[in-house]
């Protein structure tokens, strides 16, 4: 089935017309095959210990990848493909970190045959925090890939699914050799219902999984403009890919894949209020409220201290004004015989 899947479906050969990076000529060797839900699958610049990754030097459309496609619509073949885009026609594509691998039906956009377009490109990282401060997942394992990431975890959750159900996985389904490749009748009749059951909710699946603390994305614009077939007609004129202006505008999409600017986006969660924020704001308040407190016991005792002085220097100045009214009425007392005693005297 693995065999069959990749020999009726889309050859590199035949779908990359031109390539070209930064300028140089590339071609459909330098892409690597995976499957997914829509059949064969090739990846540019895919993580690879054998090969160094390609580095953007510069920003711009001419420093990007650029992708002249043939769709080949004649060869397409009636299909429920997985429930939702058999009506389509064009290409479906995804950005992603090296490490992660594609899963470009659910989280894919769409370049339309008879337009070129651009899509511009910016980097972000994004840093969040584990437990206790949210739920994202610091260090994840994986069963079928080295790096955790929603990505992969979401395929193998598909993949567990598939194969309870159905005893069998799909071929594009990682795999260790426990389960068989389903058959061509149990991917029709088990493997694709179940798949679809289970991405819609509607099958108990133990498998979880949680966003990744550490998160590499590529925010996109994706914009496009009308392709001149005469102009792509007598770029491959008496080439193999000798072609009409009517199959052109149907079947041939111009891809340019580029960095807006060479900078990058860090967003870094950080805690409200950790260990040694909660320690400075209770010794902050304990200081406030136990300095008020002592200053107002200080206060309080300064007010009694002068409110029992002035009191005691009332109390002494009355009595000291009735001593001072006693000796003067005992002078007067003694003046008073004198002044008799003269009289008498005389």
């Amino acid at each position: 089935m693995t065999d069959f899947t990749f020999r009726t479906g889309h050859q590199a050969s035949d779908f990359i017309l031109q390539c070209e990076y930064s300028g140089e000529n590339c071609s459909y060797e330098d892409f690597s095959h995976v499957f997914s839900h829509h059949g064969n699958c090739f990846t540019f610049n895919k993580h690879d210990e054998n090969n160094a990754v390609l580095l953007s030097k510069r920003a711009g459309t001419g420093n990007g990848l650029r992708l002249i496609l043939g769709i080949e619509t004649e060869e397409y073949t009636p299909s429920n493909d997985l429930d939702g885009d058999a009506m389509d026609a064009g290409i479906k594509l995804l950005v992603h970190g090296v490490k992660e691998p594609p899963y470009v039906k659910e989280l894919g956009f769409v370049a339309s045959p008879g337009f070129h377009t651009y899509v511009s490109l910016r980097k972000a990282l994004i840093y969040g925090l584990p437990y206790p401060y949210g739920e994202c997942l610091e260090v994840g394992s994986m069963k079928y890939f080295d790096h955790y990431s929603m990505s992969a975890c979401r395929i193998e959750c598909e993949t567990y699914a598939v194969e309870e159900m159905c005893g069998c996985r799909l071929v594009e389904q990682p795999g260790d050799g426990t389960w068989p490749v389903c058959s061509a009748n149990q991917t029709h009749l088990c493997a694709h219902p179940s798949l679809v059951d289970y991405n819609n909710g509607h099958l108990d699946i133990n498998c979880s999984c949680r966003e990744p603390c550490d998160v590499e994305d590529y925010p996109h614009v994706v914009t496009m403009s009308k392709l001149r077939p005469a102009f792509i007609e007598k770029l491959f004129h008496n080439t193999k890919h000798n072609m009409s202006e009517t199959y052109i505008e149907q079947n041939v999409a111009v891809l340019s894949i580029f960095y807006e600017a060479l900078n990058m986006e860090t967003i870094t969660q950080l805690p409200d209020t950790d260990g040694i924020i909660l320690l400075s704001q209770i010794g902050g308040n304990m200081g406030l409220f136990l300095g008020a407190s002592i200053l107002t016991v200080v206060q309080l005792g300064e007010f009694l201290f002068d409110f029992m002085r002035a009191k005691m220097r009332m109390s002494g100045q009355e009595e000291y004004s009735g001593r001072a009214e006693k000796q003067i009425k005992n002078a007067w007392d003694i003046n008073s015989t004198d002044t008799s005693l003269d009289t008498i005297t005389t």
